[in-house]
């Protein structure tokens, strides 16, 4: 008999969900192909560094945006969403209705709800990568840490030189 994947369970608007994990080399490839897909924009979303007042230069969010769009395309969409959620189950208490996500029930469930099937790709890539995201965001916020921009300060104890 073969051994069964785990599963994560969570509700978002309303909507009962039960992800089933990636399985090893899934887990590698898709962590790949995200980090290939978000690695540049968000890169360039942080290029400005953070302020030593700890407020983060987003001048680059606009092209940083750009990037991920332009690198995310429809195909790649479909097949992140296919990836993370293929044994997806989910019961729908409000509407009724419910089973396997795909490859029949994804459009109908989140009809009116692409929020929700957003928040739902966020929990499965979270569910996956927890662990090592946290570490990822750790050390995302020691290099910001270290490119802190000093504020400029002015020293009011000395007067113009020669006086």
């Amino acid at each position: 008999m073969a051994a069964q994947l785990p599963t994560q369970e969570t509700t978002i608007d309303g909507m009962e969900f039960s992800v089933t994990l990636l399985n090893g080399m899934d887990g590698i490839l898709q962590l790949n192909r995200l980090i290939r897909i978000l690695g540049p924009g968000v890169a360039t979303a942080f290029k400005g560094g953070v302020e030593e007042g700890g407020s983060v230069d987003l001048s680059g969010i606009g092209q940083a945006v750009a990037m991920i769009t332009s690198a995310l395309t429809e195909n790649e969409l479909e097949i992140t969403l296919k990836k993370f959620l293929y044994a997806t189950s989910y019961k729908d208490t409000e509407r009724g209705g419910g089973g396997l996500l795909f490859p029949a029930n994804f459009a109908l469930a989140f009809q009116g709800r692409t929020s929700t099937a957003v928040k739902l790709l966020a929990f499965a890539i979270q569910a996956n990568y927890g662990d090592f995201l946290g570490v990822l965001v750790a050390k995302g916020r020691a290099a910001l840490a270290a490119n802190r921009k000093p504020t400029p300060t002015t020293d009011s104890s000395s007067g113009p030189s020669g006086v």
